[in-house]
């Protein structure tokens, strides 16, 4: 240690210089004096991280709640839909059902011996159904069923006449078993009101499926045809209840 006024070397522990008697000052004064500087430092440094952790932490908060606001509307326009919107939903697709159906009068042509277009409208119909099953919920056990159906007879494997008949058969009581499932669940779902509305609209359903039977000759004579068109028959048959089984589970 060195005297701060003339240079001497002295002991840690005096006070005065030997020398020139100058008064030494205190090492504990500096040490004190660099705590409360590195003291202050760090509290400027610790309040600077505190506002960038506090600012960055409000946003991602914010992004949360926004998110969460986001999420629930969704949801809640989905739910906004009522039985009666629905109802109407499928007044018009069943209608737009009946326009291809009787435009492209496929049984007519066969039956009155004229050259077949099976591809037809068929775009239009894919389409259709395929505007129906986005309203659809995948994970709906009746939806599941469907696509079961449609894979297991989506393609008529018989060999013989009666072969391709039993298939078309077996096809379609698989699809009108279904169309009884689903109506019965959307029974337990709607309120009584709702459901007597729904019943109009199957009775006149089924007034629109015997209309097309006269209107394409087949009320009592399904049977009177040809093997090939009766797999034909069938295979509408099949298909009217299974766009029906499709609307009905829009209220599920």
């Amino acid at each position: 240690m060195y005297c701060q006024n003339c240079g001497k070397e002295i002991k840690e522990n005096q006070k005065f210089c030997t020398k020139c008697g100058a008064l030494l000052k205190s090492n504990g004064n500096r040490t004190k004096n660099i705590v409360i500087i590195s003291c202050i430092v760090f509290f400027i440094i610790f309040s600077i991280i505190c506002c960038f952790l506090f600012f960055n932490n409000q946003n991602l908060t914010n992004n949360i709640i926004n998110q969460k606001n986001i999420i629930p509307n969704k949801v809640n326009q989905q739910k906004e839909k009522t039985p009666d919107d629905i109802l109407e939903e499928i007044k018009i697709y069943q209608s737009k059902y009946w326009e291809i159906i009787k435009r492209n009068d496929l049984l007519l042509r066969v039956t009155d011996g004229n050259d077949i277009d099976l591809n037809h409208d068929s775009d239009e119909f894919n389409r259709l159904y395929k505007e129906v099953k986005s309203k659809i919920d995948k994970n709906n056990i009746y939806f599941k069923k469907y696509q079961e159906i449609l894979e297991q007879y989506g393609n008529n494997s018989g060999e013989t006449d009666e072969e391709m008949i039993n298939f078309e058969t077996e096809n379609y009581n698989a699809i009108d078993k279904l169309l009884n499932e689903v109506y019965k669940a959307v029974k337990l779902k709607l309120s009584a009101e709702d459901f007597e509305k729904l019943k109009i609209d199957e009775k006149n359903w089924i007034k629109d499926v015997n209309a097309y039977h006269k209107y394409a000759g087949l009320e009592d004579t399904k049977f009177e045809y040809g093997n090939f068109v009766r797999v034909l028959i069938w295979s509408c048959e099949v298909d009217m209840r299974s766009f029906r089984t499709l609307l009905l589970m829009l209220y599920l």
